[in-house]
């Protein structure tokens, strides 16, 4: 019925000079939320993600889910176990980027999938999703718009 004061996810201390585009995804539940965002404090590109399970009062640790080359741009979406299903815009050893993504809780990451190859850079857009029944649709800029569907991981597999 109130906002409430805003608090910080984590405090990693990264400031950026500049627009941030590149900014945090959120996806809620109840009091179920999940954050994830692009940071590079500390000259270290990385995706994160937190949890909560207050609404959003307190956030579990931070929780590294790029594959060590992240352009950010996250998207993300929670899933009915709790985890999360994130996507983000990796750059590969080449300098090609592609649109990733990945299930993770708060203690195990899963398999990063390669959703497309795609430009490492803004003319990519921001990768986005939708969940449609047990399928991700992934959406981002390449010249026009293309789409991909993804299936979600299901509850206790193996592949997180």
């Amino acid at each position: 019925g109130a906002w409430t004061p805003p608090a910080p996810v984590a405090r990693d201390g990264w400031v950026i000079n500049a627009c941030p585009t590149n900014g945090p995804a959120i996806a809620a539940d109840g009091t179920r939320v999940v954050v994830a965002w692009f940071t590079a404090a500390n000259g270290s590109a990385q995706v994160k993600v937190a949890f909560s399970t207050d609404a959003g009062a307190t956030f579990s640790a931070p929780v590294r889910i790029d594959d060590g080359r992240p352009v950010g741009w996250p998207d993300v979406l929670l899933l009915d176990d709790g985890r999360a299903f994130v996507s983000w815009l990796e750059r590969t050893a080449d300098g090609v980027g592609e649109v990733r993504v990945r299930p993770v809780s708060t203690t195990a990451k899963g398999d990063a999938i390669t959703v497309a190859p795609a430009a490492s850079g803004r003319s990519t857009g921001i990768p986005m999703m939708v969940r449609a029944g047990r399928e991700a649709i992934v959406a981002w800029r390449q010249g026009t718009v293309k789409t991909a569907r993804v299936a979600l991981p299901v509850a206790g597999s193996s592949r997180q």
